[in-house]
């Protein structure tokens, strides 16, 4: 599985992760030694906690990628690397002093000098360097499918936005129209209505008159 895979739950962009208000904290912090398990096959081995500068990045995603990054480049530090770190480690408790613990653990890891120990760090930085340019790749190729599919989800609303607002202007037009028409029309039959209305009670009186001379005059 690889290094991206892993922490896949840390890359979803429209998730919004809550400002833990931790990093300032964190940055007036005194450097305080934590255990780590850096060493191949130890418990744990010392090393010194580093608070994250970045502004508005959270530090839980900071600190899976740190352990992540410590786990997959291990195996690159040679054996006397972490022998070293597992004597240093044994004398956190009884040498305070940073260094004749250094010193201290030199000697009784067996073999080791200062030199092989950077030449271990180095080629932990080659594994770190690796770990970058393949954890970008990773990320890369999946913001980008992400990405582009997003965008041309988005664009195509807007075309569908756009044609919609195109037909709401024509129905607006369209019901204005109708708005004048029912106007119209409701006069019109009200002017009927109305006309009819007159006609018949004139043809009414019209009626009673011819009644009223056909009894006067003829019984």
């Amino acid at each position: 599985m690889s290094f991206l895979a892993r922490l896949k739950e840390t890359l979803n962009p429209f998730e919004e992760v809550p400002d833990k208000g931790a990093a300032a904290e964190t940055e007036d912090a005194p450097e305080t030694p934590v255990r780590t398990g850096r060493g191949r096959g130890a418990p744990s081995v010392i090393f010194p906690k580093v608070a994250p500068t970045a502004a508005g990045v959270d530090d839980g995603t900071v600190d899976d990628f740190l352990k992540q990054l410590r786990a997959e480049t291990a195996s690159r530090r040679s054996a006397g690397h972490t022998a070293f770190y597992e004597k240093l480690d044994a004398l956190v408790e009884f040498v305070p002093d940073p260094g004749s613990r250094y010193k201290a653990a030199l000697k009784t890891a067996k073999g080791v000098t200062a030199k092989d120990l950077l030449a271990s760090i180095t080629a932990v930085e080659t594994a770190l360097g690796e770990e970058s340019k393949e954890f970008e790749a990773e990320i890369g190729s999946a913001e980008e499918r992400e990405v582009i599919g997003a965008r041309a989800e988005a664009e195509a609303i807007d075309g569908q936005i756009e044609t919609l607002n195109q037909q709401l202007g024509e129905l607006r037009a369209k019901r204005t129209s109708l708005a004048g028409g029912i106007s119209n029309a409701e006069r019109k039959y009200a002017g009927l209505r109305a006309a009819f209305s007159k006609a018949l009670g004139t043809f009414k009186r019209e009626l009673d008159a011819e009644r009223t001379n056909i009894t006067t005059h003829l019984g």
